[in-house]
């Protein structure tokens, strides 16, 4: 598939009925995405039993086009974007719930309830009465809000506050560094701790309702901030792992940003489920860049698998669906025997068919022409081998070996409902896709999940190890409408 086939699919992608939009955006903003949004968020639910410890705060998914609600937070890396509350686990970081923030006057409060009470309360809901403890910052932090969730939810809260405090716990003149100070009522316990450092002068407050007890800890610190310290980067350790391998791209519609980012955390919790299954059966398990490119693997198969029987599809895409697949290629059956593995005894010459400006050296031959090639994932090997018809270079994959271990895990959202535009003004009805039929075409370029490590990971431009992987006779995954 050439780029520019992609990027016609790209941009026609849509995730609702665009003849219906106008009228539900108008209740909402979050409205061409919001039903896939929140088949997901249900997903991320179900399938995950949390810790004993929570953690509530936000992420900025970065992006300066148009968007209603674009929100400007100067501490995020970022600094524009899409607002998103996110509640997590506080100890395997999980993706658990989420919210988006779509203003003041869109957001559906109770009278007299705070920003921070609502959002904590809703994405907290189905953990309710559990006895688990939720963490937040000051944003969210507030009195009645931790007496609510006690007396209401059955759940403890521990924070920092910036209101409602008594002026003589912030006062820090005749202090001692390095001390603290605990006030405590029938259901609450207010830390004041004023750091050592000279540079640290600022007191730290806390808020807690499952501390009753004024603990100092090993470092010295109250035990209620050395605990808030372990279980407050939820969040943000989370946001720190979509960034690492993020799947982002420059996009001027807001609704693909969001989904690039639902992307994201479904392939870090997939990761996540399979980590904690494997170590509960005592088994190796796969670190986060390998796993990535195995998912991306399977992700390929099945529909590689599909397309394979068919007769109309060329010998070249044929070869290169074997070599994914790890499986003899019809050119590589008819041939004589010999080493199918390049040979590297040879000297060290310039490749036969690499531009004469890279001076790429390669010890390779292939057996059959015996011309020098380079290794099998550079473009030189696919035009010289698929051009000559040469079917005798090795098909190898490193991790299709390892495609049994992912099990369920392979994606929160392979089958999702998509909606496909033929064209993004045409009138004409839309074709109707699963997101499992689309993933095979999308995230072969330019990373569009970050299940492609083989892309996100490789040294070899995006675009040339596309054109690798699906040349310009593969047939178009949705057939274009009559003009």
């Amino acid at each position: 598939m050439f780029e520019g086939r992609f990027s016609f699919l790209l941009t026609c992608l849509r995730f609702d009925d665009p003849d219906t939009r106008q009228e539900r955006q108008a209740m909402d903003k979050f409205a061409p995405i919001r039903k896939i949004w929140q088949i997901f968020i249900d997903n991320c639910k179900k399938l995950y039993v949390p810790s004993e410890n929570i953690t509530v705060d936000e992420q900025l998914l970065g992006f300066r086009g148009r968007c209603p609600f674009r929100m400007y937070i100067p501490n995020k890396p970022a600094k524009y974007g899409i607002k998103l509350v996110l509640a997590n686990d506080a100890h395997s970081k999980y993706l658990l719930a989420g919210i988006p923030y779509l203003g003041k006057l869109a957001t559906q409060r109770q009278d007299g309830q705070s920003f921070g009470q609502y959002f904590t309360k809703e994405l907290t809901k189905q953990y309710h009465h559990t006895n688990r403890n939720v963490t937040t910052d000051n944003w969210f932090t507030s009195v009645p809000l931790a007496i609510d969730l006690l007396e209401n939810c059955g759940m403890t809260l521990v924070g920092t506050v910036k209101k409602e405090i008594p002026q003589v716990m912030k006062v820090k003149e005749n202090r001692t560094p390095s001390t603290t100070a605990f006030l405590f009522t029938k259901e609450l316990t207010l830390v004041s701790f004023l750091p050592d450092k000279a540079s640290k002068k600022k007191i730290v407050l806390l808020i807690s309702s499952m501390h009753t007890q004024p603990s100092i800890g090993p470092t010295h610190k109250p035990e209620v901030i050395e605990f808030y310290n372990k279980t407050k980067g939820g969040v943000d350790t989370f946001d720190q792992m979509c960034a690492h391998y993020g799947c982002g791209r420059k996009n001027k519609r807001w609704p693909m940003c969001v989904f690039y980012g639902m992307i994201n955390a479904g392939v870090i919790n997939s990761w996540i489920i399979h980590k904690e299954n494997a170590m509960k059966r005592d088994d190796n398990y796969l670190q986060r860049r390998p796993y990535m490119q195995a998912l991306a693997l399977a992700l390929i198969k099945p529909w590689a698998e599909q397309r394979l029987p068919s007769s109309n599809l060329s010998s070249q895409l044929r070869i290169l669906i074997c070599t994914v697949l790890d499986i003899p290629s019809p050119g590589t059956l008819a041939s004589e025997g010999g080493p199918m593995a390049a040979e590297s005894s040879g000297p060290l010459v310039r490749c036969a068919d690499c531009p004469s400006g890279s001076d790429r050296k390669t010890r390779h031959r292939c057996h059959v022409c015996r011309r020098p090639v380079s290794t099998p994932l550079l473009p030189c090997v696919y035009r010289l081998h698929v051009r000559n018809k040469c079917t005798s270079y090795p098909a190898s994959s490193t991790f299709i070996s390892q495609l049994s271990l992912l099990g369920p895990y392979v994606a929160h959202t392979a089958s999702l409902p998509l909606v496909l535009l033929p064209r993004p003004v045409s009138p004409k009805p839309c074709a109707q896709v699963t997101l499992t039929e689309v993933l095979p075409v999308a995230f072969l370029q330019f990373s569009l999940v970050p299940a492609l490590a083989i892309l996100a990971l490789s040294s070899s431009p995006p675009s040339r190890l596309l054109f690798y992987l699906h040349h310009s006779s593969d047939p178009a995954l949705v057939t274009d409408p009559d003009p």
